[in-house]
């Protein structure tokens, strides 16, 4: 009885996880010294910051990394699963757009952020709001009415044509 409890439990637990959108965005890049040359196996801050509607426009999330750079100085991250600064990465309304990625770092690894780049973020992030557009729309105008049938028989003309006297 347990074990068939215990199947049924973890049935329900993975169609619930399935059902979820994942929260977040992968977000890859190189990081460079001041002479250009890449910063290898060394520890780095990152912060990634969600900028609304221009490239120096408001901040409506913020969060950080504390990574350590490949041996070809690339980090990976998921933005929307750092440790959060600002706002509620859940709750961006992406349809409000356009949103810009701003991206700074700390070479030596602490919080003293430069900026590298401003970039506007397109397509692939806007499929996020696609999770929330299960809403219909407003019903649209009643279509012109069609031309009358044919009046079909009466339930007392269809009761005689099969073979009812009355």
């Amino acid at each position: 009885m347990l074990k068939h409890l215990l199947v049924v439990c973890g049935l329900l637990l993975s169609t619930q996880l399935l059902a979820q959108v994942p929260q977040g965005i992968n977000y890859q890049a190189v990081i460079r010294n001041l002479n250009g040359s890449t910063v290898n196996n060394t520890a780095v801050g990152l912060r990634l910051q969600i900028l609304q509607g221009t490239a120096s426009g408001v901040v409506v999330y913020s969060e950080s990394f504390n990574e350590i750079t490949t041996n070809i100085g690339l980090v990976n991250v998921v933005l929307g699963q750092g440790t959060v600064l600002n706002g509620n990465f859940t709750a961006i309304d992406w349809g409000a757009g356009p949103y810009f990625l701003e991206v700074a770092a700390d070479a030596s690894g602490g919080s003293n952020y430069s900026i590298l780049g401003v970039q506007q973020m397109m397509s692939v992030p806007y499929a996020l709001y696609a999770e929330n557009s299960g809403t219909p729309g407003p019903q649209g105008p009643a279509g012109q009415n069609g031309t009358d049938g044919q009046d079909g028989l009466s339930a007392y003309e269809i009761w005689l044509s099969q073979g009812n006297t009355g």
